[in-house]
């Protein structure tokens, strides 16, 4: 049956994955939800496609590709709303969440490099939505860890909204007034801010993880 053949690229993804092959396992995972998005199997088996986006998700992420990476876990948090109340696992719902707040921050981060003020504030807005929706689901030491991100990510966009927006945004040059580069330091450093951050929060990393067997509560702990 087909759904073996579902099965099969799902392990081969994991296996790419375990070996850090990132792109073939992506490949794996999306000929896996190829067969599901059939007709004749459409929303009949949400408990094996729940996974495939998950870590479809992270292997997105692992790969900088954010706005993959942020509509694979929108679609396996749809899934999993969609699950029996009897199939769905804490620890999946809590990972899924977990990794589109990281995703949507880390687009944010890149939204303000190339200095996209609005989107990068969009993104901030649907990570705080998120995280407030569904605090209830995750764990106290995994919500710190994702506060302390989106309050990173806060801190820097204050920061680069109020040099936009200030007046003072030129200083004196040799002939005359001349622009402040648009290079925000604190943009620049914004890695060093996240350490400060999760270090209070009482963890200094903050890692992804992939469950490299669907339907358990196994955890492969990976760094983006």
């Amino acid at each position: 049956m087909l759904t073996h053949v579902a099965d099969s690229w799902k392990e081969l993804g994991n296996t790419f994955f375990k070996i850090k092959k990132t792109l073939e396992s992506i490949e794996a995972y999306k000929k896996a939800i190829d067969i599901y998005n059939l007709p004749e199997f459409q929303g009949k088996y949400l408990v094996k496609e729940l996974p495939l986006y998950s870590n479809l998700a992270i292997t997105y992420s692992i790969e900088k590709r954010y706005p993959e990476a942020i509509a694979a876990a929108n679609t396996a948090l749809e899934i999993y709303e969609q699950c029996p109340a009897d199939e769905k696992l804490a620890p999946i719902g809590e990972k899924i969440i977990c990794n589109l707040i990281k995703a949507l921050c880390a687009q944010a981060e890149a939204s303000l490099l190339a200095k996209n003020c609005e989107d990068a504030h969009s993104l901030h807005l649907r990570a705080q939505c998120l995280i407030e929706t569904h605090e209830s689901r995750i764990s106290r030491q995994i919500y710190l860890q994702m506060r302390a991100t989106i309050e990173t990510l806060q801190q820097c966009l204050a920061s680069r909204l109020s040099r936009s927006s200030s007046e003072s945004n030129l200083k004196p040059g040799n002939d005359g007034l001349k622009p402040i580069p648009c290079e925000d330091p604190s943009i620049a450093s914004i890695t060093a801010l996240r350490a400060q951050s999760t270090f209070a929060a009482g963890r200094r990393n903050e890692p992804m993880y992939v469950n490299v067997e669907p339907g358990s509560d196994s955890r492969s702990w990976v760094s983006p």
